[in-house]
């Protein structure tokens, strides 16, 4: 093994031997990927080291030990209510309106999750510089925003610095707001800039859109997202004036006139912004 992760006293963490991913860059780069078995602690120094025996494709040995420090940031722990925690399938690949792509899918992964036992993974190939991914949301009437709210969520980036946005709309008024940049490998808890909706509007959640940005890594790849939170209060004028006048409903949710909605919980009922119902 041609590379280390030392503490900083040293000590050498243990890396997960299968978890190792090469080659993903195009002809002349070279690129690897790895996992640590354990998780490194916020704000702690750690050293990468790069050994004197990695050589490159023509055998050229490295001959010189490389070691570049680094400190780990903050972990930020969310505080928005948690609206669906991702145990199944929460999007949908929408190949059909998404932008030059070979494909896209959507699936529960158990492999990497934030939390429980699944997450979201979702999957792209582009096939030109300027795609657009598409994975909608299976039920849109399940979170709604406005330029007051807050929508977040666990991401497990793939280092591709591809774009990802939250995608919502209205009325035929479709509207983007940005969750994160992909420029990273594993879990961050990203919220998305709702200042990018019109004040006074409230809007649907349909999904996310993956945008194509020039990377080494960003052509196709794999991210998971986990644990969606929100925090809405609708505007003042869509609230409705009766609770009960209810347009549909399924076994936990509840679909208000105007797009208010009620959940249900293991028998205790929340508006959209989390609050118990009384």
């Amino acid at each position: 093994n041609g590379v280390e992760v030392l503490d900083a006293d040293g000590n050498a963490l243990k890396i997960n031997s299968r978890s190792f991913k090469y080659n993903s860059a195009p002809a002349a780069y070279g690129y690897v990927a790895f996992e640590l078995v354990e998780e490194l602690a916020p704000n702690t120094d750690y050293s990468f080291v790069l050994k004197p025996s990695i050589s490159d494709v023509d055998a050229v040995l490295l001959n010189e030990t490389v070691t570049i420090p680094f400190r780990t940031g903050e972990n930020v722990e969310p505080t928005l209510p948690l609206v669906d925690p991702m145990e199944s399938k929460f999007f949908v690949a929408d190949k059909e309106n998404s932008t030059e792509v070979k494909s896209v899918n959507v699936m529960t992964y158990k492999n990497k999750k934030y939390a429980g036992s699944y997450s979201n993974q979702l999957s792209y190939t582009f096939s030109a510089p300027d795609g657009e991914a598409l994975f909608n949301a299976i039920n849109p009437a399940l979170v709604m925003g406005n330029s007051e709210s807050k929508l977040g969520m666990y991401v497990f980036g793939d280092y591709s610095f591809n774009d990802l946005y939250a995608r919502w709309a209205t009325e035929g008024d479709v509207r983007y707001t940005k969750l994160c940049t992909l420029d990273y490998a594993g879990w961050l808890y990203q919220e998305a800039d709702m200042s990018a909706l019109p004040v006074g509007v409230d809007y649907q959640f349909m999904g996310l859109k993956l945008v194509h940005q020039p990377s080494l890594l960003s052509t196709s790849g794999e991210f998971c997202v986990d644990a969606l939170r929100v925090h809405f209060e609708p505007n003042p004028e869509n609230k409705p004036t009766d609770v009960e006048n209810i347009v549909s409903t399924t076994d936990n949710i509840k679909v208000i006139e105007n797009g208010y909605l009620q959940i249900l919980l293991n028998g205790v009922k929340y508006n959209a912004e989390g609050k118990v119902i009384q």
